[in-house]
């Protein structure tokens, strides 16, 4: 897929959590810096899990999804492009309004 640069599917995301429950995302464009995403609004404040996807339908667009403590799945779109990284200073901007919780859970 081309995003109107460089080939996009060459970037890497990786998600984790830590002990203590915060979640975060690292790009591959910026080697190093893992984002912590309790800077994303609505992000919960125990996270048990982490899942990331884009789609082919929704190019552009980084789906986050985080498994809160209490089983809620919370889930962020963030747009992604080949003009740079996602980094804790743009985090919240390119995954605005924030985290919501989906419909259905605790699971």
């Amino acid at each position: 897929m081309d995003y109107g640069g460089a080939p996009l599917f060459e970037t890497q995301f990786h998600a984790a959590t830590d002990r203590l429950g915060h979640a975060f995302l690292n790009d591959s464009r910026g080697p190093g810096v893992w984002i912590d995403l309790g800077l994303v609004a609505g992000a919960p404040t125990c996270t048990q899990d982490t899942a990331l996807s884009v789609t082919e339908s929704d190019p552009g667009h980084l789906f986050i999804t985080l498994l809160a403590g209490d089983g809620v799945i919370h889930q962020a779109r963030c747009t992604i492009s080949t003009a740079g990284a996602l980094t804790p200073t743009n985090i919240a901007t390119a995954c605005a309004p924030g985290f919501t919780p989906l419909p259905g859970t605790p699971v």
